[in-house]
């Protein structure tokens, strides 16, 4: 109510391309003529991590990434953009717990809860390379170029699945099964509670 006076200096829109070779009609059939968008874009990872099974706490120490941008236009910004989407997937995957109390009101209201991805959860080594010069089926993009900036996020799940492997060898070792469920985003307590270690395995 204290601001109901003044004007909304936002907007929402939603594009949907209706245009495009890979939007069809009820039938199947094609709609309209090909865009800029007309393409998919790839990459995949691969993450080797440390796991303290004893306190869940994590260490990657390394992930390689090679991701397709078509035909680069600059590759400084393509790398810059690939790491930075790779930074935000960690923070998304492994840090980022939105906390939700009883009355519905969010308690992650600032860093002292609300914990995003530091220096030192980012990859020892981080390598990435381009698929370059590249344009794929339908080169359409812009200059023959491929979006960058979000994709690679999903990337990141490299570090879960070798934290999953991790777990799943501590609890073979414990005697448990290595079926076992996390939740997302995989928090240290939610590693250090699935890794089954109890007091009676650090006996001498």
């Amino acid at each position: 109510a204290l601001l109901g006076h003044q004007e909304k200096l936002s907007a929402t829109g939603i594009f949907s391309p209706t245009s495009n070779r890979y939007t069809t009609d009820v039938e199947g059939n094609p709609n309209g003529k090909p865009f800029h968008g007309d393409y998919f874009t790839y990459g995949a990872a691969c993450s080797e991590v440390e796991v303290d099974i004893l306190t869940g706490e994590i260490q990657t120490l390394r992930s390689d990434i090679l991701f397709d941008v078509g035909k680069s236009i600059n590759a400084g910004v393509d790398i810059g953009q690939i790491e930075g989407a790779y930074a935000w997937g960690i923070g998304y995957y492994l840090f980022e717990e939105p906390l939700i109390d009883s009355k519905g009101v969010d308690r992650t209201q600032g860093v002292w809860e609300y914990k995003p991805p530091m220096a030192s959860e980012m990859p020892r080594e981080l390598s990435v390379e381009l698929v370059r010069d590249n344009p794929g089926p339908a080169p359409v993009g812009v200059l023959g170029s491929k979006a960058v900036a979000e994709p690679p996020f999903m990337l990141a799940y490299s570090i879960v699945g070798a934290v999953k492997k991790a777990v799943a060898s501590a609890r073979k070792d414990n005697g448990a099964s290595t079926t076992f469920d996390l939740p997302m985003p995989v928090t240290i307590d939610a590693i250090q509670r699935a890794c089954a270690v109890n007091p009676s395995h650090m006996k001498c």
